[in-house]
């Protein structure tokens, strides 16, 4: 892949040119003009373009082996020196017959297709070629890339696998990408990964819509599908991503993402007065106090709910720190980990974190709660799914059962991810910058800055924006 390069103040693509294709271009490199003076919208700006060469040299080898193999005029390459006119007598008219046969079957040997994909019979070849007219023959049809032997093992089955093991996404997450390479397997087959091609995706999206599936379950799985093509050219088993421009329109819906609006601050109150936080209610079927501090760290840290579930007594701590003038201090936080042995998973690595623990909290005494927790998790009576995840059997009863029922949210697109917003608009809000925001809440970009934060980020900035941290017009919250 390439990178953008800086000239002046613009950003430019600039990229080799493969060695078979340099004759071709007649130049070693491509240089682009990126028209950004911005270094992040470079580097996507440059990933497309580096897409749109990656297709324009597949097009252009594809050209030179349809000319190659096509192409009357390189014929004449291949047509015998010694060949004369049948009226000079040079060949016996029975001699000329198996001269024809024998030089029909060099001439397809040596394109590499058959006489028959060629449509190529004695009768085709010129009687001379610098007196007789050409035929125009058929272009056969484009192969599937020739798979090398080591690469056989190349499925689709393997690069999940690979993907998963790289990537350590969710378990949700991994079943999902695990579902979308099986369902292209069941309906377009068990193609190589080298060996599919942009008419197989799209095969896979029309017999995804024939079968009934929706538009968001097409949608995902072509998405899923594209990203895997992609983990696919990091490992350089194919040159270019076949899904790319695959898409399933919808026009006048928005994204599920769109349609989960933050907490407005009425529906915030009504939750935060209701009767588990000002009478001590506890439902039978919302795990004992999970359903107290949940929505609380949701508010107050901007976490995903599988993170705040799968929390360990052990992930409470109490941590060191100098702040930028020197002066020592500490903090509690909580650490969001991944460790497979004590089935904990996090979304991506840049979602391993600790997060300073909101003064609010301290006050209600989520620490204290914490720290009388002896079993493997803080939420002892929450239970796992066929997947392994303990927020999903939680999460619907506590929407279905209880917030919907006692706390009138003002919108029917507000649920608990809708934390996650609130805590994002709120730090914009107050002026808390989104890389201090991203730091707390495990979100990562593909800049280098970006990819650095997590177990490493330090602590005072991060202990500086949750102090900064306030959701104003909020009422108090009795511990």
């Amino acid at each position: 892949m390439s990178k953008p390069i800086r000239r002046g103040a613009a950003y430019y693509l600039r990229r080799r040119v493969p060695l078979d294709l340099v004759e071709h271009y007649g130049r070693r490199e491509i240089v682009k003009a990126l028209g950004t003076k911005d270094h992040h919208i470079a580097k996507v700006l440059c990933t497309a373009a580096d897409d749109a060469l990656n297709h324009e040299f597949a097009q252009a080898r594809a050209a030179l082996q349809t000319k190659t193999g096509t192409n009357p005029a390189s014929w004449e390459t291949l047509l015998p020196e010694e060949w004369g006119d049948p009226e000079d007598g040079t060949l016996a008219e029975e001699e000329r017959e198996e001269e024809l046969d024998r030089l029909a079957d060099k001439i397809a040997a040596r394109l590499g297709y058959s006489r028959a994909a060629l449509g190529l019979t004695p009768s085709h070849i010129p009687a001379t070629p610098a007196t007789t007219a050409r035929a125009s023959y058929p272009t056969p049809a484009a192969p599937r890339p020739a798979i090398a032997a080591s690469t056989e093992d190349r499925t689709l089955r393997t690069l999940v696998a690979l993907w998963q093991e790289e990537r350590k996404p969710d378990t949700r997450t991994a079943s999902a990408y695990a579902r979308a390479a099986e369902r292209f397997r069941s309906l377009v087959g068990d193609i190589p990964v080298p060996a599919i091609r942009k008419a197989d995706v799209v095969a896979f999206k029309d017999k995804l819509v024939a079968e009934g599936h929706s538009k968001i379950t097409t949608r995902s799985s072509l998405s899923q599908l594209s990203t895997l093509l992609t983990f696919a050219m990091g490992r350089a088993w194919v040159e270019n991503n076949a899904a790319d421009g695959v898409t399933v329109t919808d026009k006048g819906k928005v994204s599920a993402k769109a349609s989960r609006p933050p907490f407005d601050l009425a529906t915030l109150n009504r939750l935060f007065s209701s009767k588990i936080y000002t009478e001590g209610f506890r439902a039978a079927n919302l795990a004992g106090e999970a359903q107290f501090w949940l929505p609380l760290l949701g508010l107050y840290t901007g976490a995903r709910i599988e993170e705040l579930c799968q929390l360990r007594p052990s992930d409470i701590y109490e941590e060191e720190y100098r702040d930028a003038n020197g002066n020592a201090g500490k903090a509690w936080v909580l650490r969001i980990t991944a460790d497979e042995d004590e089935g904990l998973g996090v979304k991506n690595a840049g979602s391993v974190r600790r997060i300073p623990i909101h003064p609010e909290l301290i006050r209600l005494g989520f620490v204290e709660y914490c720290q009388q927790q002896t079993g493997s998790r803080i939420f002892p009576l929450l239970r796992k799914d066929k997947h392994g995840l303990e927020s999903t059997a939680w999460s619907k009863a506590w929407m279905r059962d209880y917030f919907r029922k006692f706390c009138a949210p003002t919108s029917d697109g507000i649920v608990f991810h809708s934390f996650r917003h609130t805590f994002k608009d709120v730090c914009r809000q107050l002026g808390i910058s989104k890389e201090l925001a991203d730091a707390i809440q495990g979100h990562t970009d593909s800049s280098a800055s970006g990819g650095y934060g997590g177990l490493l980020y330090p602590l005072a900035p991060l202990v500086k924006a949750m102090s900064k941290y306030a959701v104003y017009g909020l009422t108090d919250i009795k511990g």
